[in-house]
């Protein structure tokens, strides 16, 4: 069969999105790697370009997409033009959002909603297709209808390690990966060592993707990837790199990236409890290519940490950036943005973020996403169901204050965060120019410029207008379907 995976776009209404980070699509290159036999294209969509043509040129029988919530429409876009070109041709989705929200895909121009993780299903569903079988034998399947979706069992597949995973097929992106980068590397690779979180933050919902679990690859196969991989930057994609209690498979990956003599540099998301914890890791790992490193503090209070269920405290916030910069390691610290913030609270959390001095700031906005806990708890307050809106910049939410001055006010916290307006942004500026390689100073540039101008654009009432396109709005909540203790 001709498989055809389509990347989805950003919605254009999305700040920071494609202009911070724009990855290879790992998701995509797993599966390709499960059907070496069939005939397999990628048709990456953040890249521009007319997908008319591409279907066109390609013709292809299965045209496969996925969906955070963030890009709903756009997934369902690529799958109605794909149908409206040939009615013959299989249309498939699956990923994050068609996970936990499966009825917002109940559409007459989608055959197959995939629920979980499709990698070892993937397989059996074009085998069967090819060979005319049903499909209602595959677990984790959802067939659209006017009655409602109709559900394979079990519902949900789930993962019990990733060994089991076969190496990403890279050449599925082999025409887009000079163009891949994360932040100023570029270009950069993108590869996971583990997956799922043992930690329960209300804002995330990772942790239910794996039931709770954290699965982990073995170090003999991060080093078969890693010996694959030609780009130098590395982007490890792993919810937390090293939960505490989990430090032992970290420092023999340590060992055996310098026994193997590989020569990379890695950025890759941490909690600061862990790099207090194994501050020696840190060290060890610094020093065979850690370089920079994504913390999410989240609050400025001890109070809000405890409501969001960080279990961490300023003292450790503040004990882990530290022990970054021992080690020459450059530091991002994400920060949540609540909608009931007051002007007051807009300047202190500048005031405490900025006291680290890291090399990078990201203030989002608090946003409920589907199946997690503060989706549940905030069911009655959310007032935009504009799923193009839910970027982390765009509240969902009433707002404490008028909304305009809140905008207002969250604009100013990036403004000030980066630009010679003070002395804080001024410093961090400097420091990203100076570490950035000549050959990624233009990109910088391009970057800062886009996302400054589109806050001064973008952060108006008016750009929040609501969708009509909502398949629950008239319940509010998650469908049963998909509802499981967790």
């Amino acid at each position: 069969m001709r498989i055809l995976f389509v990347k989805p776009d950003l919605p254009k209404c999305v700040i920071g999105g494609s202009e911070y980070s724009l990855s290879e699509p790992l998701e995509f290159e797993y599966l390709a790697a499960t059907v070496p036999h069939h005939d397999v294209k990628l048709y990456d969509m953040r890249f521009g370009g007319d997908l008319q043509s591409k279907l066109s040129e390609y013709n292809p029988d299965a045209v496969c997409t996925t969906a955070m919530t963030i890009n709903v429409y756009e997934a369902r876009r690529i799958l109605k033009k794909a149908k409206q070109f040939n009615p013959k041709i299989l249309t498939m989705v699956g990923g994050y959002h068609p996970t936990v929200v499966p009825e917002d895909f109940n559409l007459n121009y989608i055959d197959i909603v995939v629920m979980g993780q499709a990698y070892f299903i993937f397989k059996k569903i074009i085998d069967y297709v090819e060979a005319g079988k049903s499909l209602e034998e595959i677990p984790a399947l959802a067939f659209p209808s006017e009655g409602g979706l109709k559900y394979t069992k079990p519902k949900i597949t789930y993962l019990d390690g990733l060994d089991e995973l076969p190496l990403p097929d890279r050449n599925l992106t082999r025409e887009y990966r000079k163009k891949y980068y994360v932040e100023y590397w570029q270009p950069a690779a993108m590869m996971r060592t583990s997956f799922g979180c043992l930690d329960r933050c209300t804002f995330c919902a990772i942790w239910k993707l794996t039931r709770g679990k954290f699965l982990t690859r073995s170090v003999d196969r991060i080093i078969e990837e890693l010996d694959s991989i030609n780009e130098k930057y590395l982007y490890l994609i792993d919810d937390n790199t090293i939960p505490i209690g989990q430090h032992e498979r970290i420092e023999n990956l340590i060992d055996a990236i310098k026994a193997n003599g590989i020569n990379k540099e890695y950025y890759t998301a941490m909690r600061t409890d862990s790099i207090v914890t194994y501050p020696h890791i840190i060290e060890k790992w610094a020093k065979v290519g850690l370089k920079r490193i994504f913390i999410g503090m989240e609050a400025h209070t001890d109070e809000k940490l405890n409501d969001y269920n960080k279990r961490t405290t300023h003292e450790i916030n503040r004990k882990a950036v530290d022990i970054m910069h021992q080690n020459g390691i450059r530091v991002t610290a994400s920060f949540l943005v609540d909608h009931n913030y007051t002007k007051d609270d807009f300047n202190r959390l500048f005031d405490y973020a900025n006291q680290f001095n890291t090399d990078g700031i990201a203030y989002l906005i608090l946003t409920p996403h589907p199946n997690a806990d503060i989706w549940y708890r905030y069911q009655d307050q959310i007032k935009i169901f504009n799923y193009d809106l839910y970027d982390h910049f765009h509240t969902v939410f009433d707002t404490r204050m008028p909304k305009d001055e809140f905008y207002r006010e969250y604009s100013k916290l990036w403004m000030k965060s980066y630009t010679p307006l003070t002395v804080a942004g001024l410093k961090r500026i400097s420091k990203i120019f100076y570490h950035a390689p000549w050959a990624q100073v233009f990109l910088i540039g391009r970057v800062l410029t886009n996302i400054f101008g589109r806050f001064a654009e973008n952060f108006k009432t008016k750009s929040l207008d609501i969708e009509d396109e909502f398949c629950y709005l008239e319940n509010n909540r998650m469908p049963e379907a998909v509802v499981e203790e967790n």
